[in-house]
């Protein structure tokens, strides 16, 4: 096919991106979690103009009791948002914006995907490549996180998971390459969504070891395994601090009640149906398709091997999602955190769009250039149709909400309304509760109350740092409408002095006798630091090895 008809048809990956963003062009989806998601970029952007690279505490959560939700929320998507969100002077098209850049950094990465699967680059590869663009793009499951749940976080790492795939699968032509696009891939999206992650990990060690198993393979099973070690270490300072200090939250909360796994198994008939978090009767038919013929068609070794990886990884993420999973939900670690059984729908159209990319590739073999336009178009118009009921179920902020948000999302705002990030309050410290924010309020912010009365005069109250004066005529307790944990460093006249947990979980500085100067100040957890560090020195060796690679032949 000539290169000009092969520039056309790639503006038919466009095609797909404007479907599966159209609606947004309307404005931010009023969906299930439309409110937590913009308090959540509006506190991470707020956190960032006070100073905390990367932040690690939302001020202004609870009431200005705050909260370290920006140590275990994934903080891509805010990032994100909030740099938008300053640049186009509104949170809800910030966040708007980020969701079409990473649906069009998803077609990007999933075409480079297939392209570096299939190691070809004739007329069949690049139909086969755009193919599984417009698969993974439209499938429902991906629209639904996008319009309907705002699930922002989780689609933000559906779109970049293709990227790690990308480098494990060009380990095979070019292995440090390969391993450095792995390792970004699999950084970014720990960043993304921990979860998503967790499940993208675990397929791709599966698909590692399938595809270049040690005892034969071992050049590129180091690169591949190496590409995963440096794209978690590069990441260390967001998980480290999550996994560290998840016992000094609530995350109990997550599996409890309406969000335990045991009551949420779907119906088998619903998973291809027409539900918010569905894929459609257009998945089902294409992994049908993979699982029965993909065997018939004469395939590369490489491509054989790739095909066992896919198909087995979709077989077990759909097992995943029904109840005779059970056993396995009750006993790997971290699994029921993920509440609903419905979530490994995401990775599963990811091997839904790969599978049907293999099935094509092998299919169309031979085929000349009209029917494999034709075979594209039909493709393209049957997944636009498999979306049409997420599509049609989005529904716009309204005008009032729109207009009330400037307002509504600024700092004092959500402090004053106690304005919520998250469903539940699984990141608030041990034994603090939303009600004792609501009901015991800041006399004069930052101080809650002293015992015994002393006199107090607030000298600076800035976002993370406080300082007062206090007069006593007896040694005293100073109560502060701040959450205790270890993200404060308090002095008394200069001299450090330890924080004391009080009794509704806040922050107790002891006063002693006469006049003092007392300041609290924010600091970054020293988990979190170690992180940074390890971080940082993982990207200077991620660096590196791309100036050792520069010129180096393809």
């Amino acid at each position: 096919m000539p290169p000009i008809a092969q520039k056309s048809l790639s503006a038919l990956v466009i095609v797909a991106v404007l479907v599966a963003c159209f609606p947004l062009l309307h404005g931010f989806p009023n969906g299930h979690d439309w409110i937590y998601e913009l308090v959540r970029v509006a506190e991470y952007g707020h956190a960032l103009a006070n100073g905390q690279y990367p932040p690690y505490w939302a001020n202004n959560l609870y009431g200005g009791y705050g909260s370290p939700i920006f140590l275990f929320y994934a903080p891509l998507f805010m990032l994100v948002a909030s740099a938008f969100a300053a640049v186009l002077d509104s949170i809800a098209w910030g966040a708007t914006a980020a969701l079409i850049l990473f649906t069009a950094l998803a077609a990007f990465f999933v075409v480079r995907m297939i392209l570096s699967a299939l190691g070809t680059n004739d007329s069949l590869s690049h139909a086969t490549a755009r193919m599984a663009a417009y698969l993974y793009l439209l499938n429902p499951y991906l629209i639904g996180d996008k319009l309907l749940r705002n699930a922002n976080a989780e689609f933000a790492a559906l779109c970049i998971a293709p990227l790690a795939f990308w480098g494990l699968f060009a380990v095979r032509s070019m292995p440090r390459r390969g391993a450095l696009l792995l390792a970004t891939g699999v950084g970014l999206t720990t960043l993304a969504h921990n979860l998503t992650a967790l499940i993208m990990a675990t397929l791709l060690v599966l698909a590692t070891l399938i595809l270049y198993p040690p005892h034969s393979d071992r050049n590129r099973f180091l690169h591949a395994s190496g590409g995963i070690a440096l794209g978690l270490l590069m990441s260390a300072f967001f998980w480290l601090p999550a996994l560290l200090l998840r016992s000094q939250v609530q995350l109990e909360q997550m599996t409890a009640g309406r969000f335990d796994f045991h009551q949420n198994f779907p119906p088998l008939g619903s998973l291809f149906g027409a539900e918010f978090y569905s894929m459609g009767w257009w998945s089902l038919a294409i992994l049908i398709a993979a699982l029965v013929l993909i065997w018939r068609q004469p395939q590369q070794h490489h491509l054989r091997r790739m095909s066992s990886a896919t198909l087995v990884s979709a077989i077990a993420l759909l097992m995943l999602q029904l109840d005779i999973s059970t056993w396995a939900w009750e006993h790997v670690p971290l699994l029921p955190l993920f509440q609903f059984p419905w979530r490994m729908m995401g990775p599963l159209a990811l091997m839904i769009a790969l599978a049907g990319a293999l099935l094509f590739f092998g299919v169309a073999r031979g085929w000349v250039s009209t029917r494999l336009i034709a075979a594209e178009l039909v493709v393209l118009g049957l997944c636009i149709a498999n979306a049409v009921p997420q599509l049609n179920q989005y529904r716009p902020l309204n005008a009032a909400t729109i207009q009330s948000l400037p307002t509504g999302l600024a700092a004092a705002a959500i402090r004053n309304a106690s304005a919520p990030a998250t469903v539940l309050d699984e990141y608030l410290p041990l034994g603090a509760s939303a009600a004792t924010a609501t009901q015991f309020r800041a006399e004069q912010d930052p101080i809650l109350s002293s015992h015994p009365p002393v006199q107090v005069r607030v000298q600076a109250n800035l976002a993370g740092h406080s300082t007062v004066d206090v007069v006593a005529n007896d040694v005293a307790t100073l109560h502060f409408a701040r959450w205790a944990f270890p993200v404060w460093d308090a002095s008394v006249n200069d001299v450090p002095v330890p924080i004391q947990i009080g009794r509704l979980q806040n922050v107790d500085i002891a006063v002693p006798v006469g006049q003092s100067e007392i300041t609290l100040t924010l600091r970054q957890p020293t988990v979190r630091t170690l992180g940074l560090i390890i971080s940082l020195l993982s990207l200077l060796l991620w660096l590196t090895l791309i100036f050792l690679n520069r010129g180096k032949p393809r």
